[in-house]
């Protein structure tokens, strides 16, 4: 019984660690580059990448562990990049440079 619950634990606190990391360090990139577009499109390219690398290898007979595939491409890559900031983002500098021109 207690392996069967553990079982279905272990897969959740794998995400949980690395959302944890993920937003953690997401967190510290905002502090120090401020939040901008730029840093934005920048933190969700390198996301993809890690992504993409992990599906690659995954896909090429590389033994990557299901355990590493929850804490790195769930968990991690999931919090550090947010695509919605970048909509977000997008539509604040829309509407800046709309506000600029109609002014002008």
């Amino acid at each position: 019984m207690k392996s069967k619950i553990y079982a279905h634990l272990k897969p959740i606190a794998l995400i949980s660690m690395g959302a944890v990391m993920g937003v953690n360090l997401r967190y510290y990139v905002d502090a120090i580059a401020g939040q901008a577009l730029f840093e934005t499109i920048v933190v969700n390219s390198i996301g993809s990448f890690i992504l993409a690398f992990l599906i690659y290898s995954s896909s090429n007979n590389t033994d990557i562990s299901k355990n590493l595939k929850h804490l790195i491409a769930i968990g991690f890559c999931a919090s550090f990049t947010s695509y919605s900031t970048f909509i977000c983002e997008t539509n604040i500098e829309y509407d800046f440079c709309l506000n600029i021109r109609s002014f002008i």
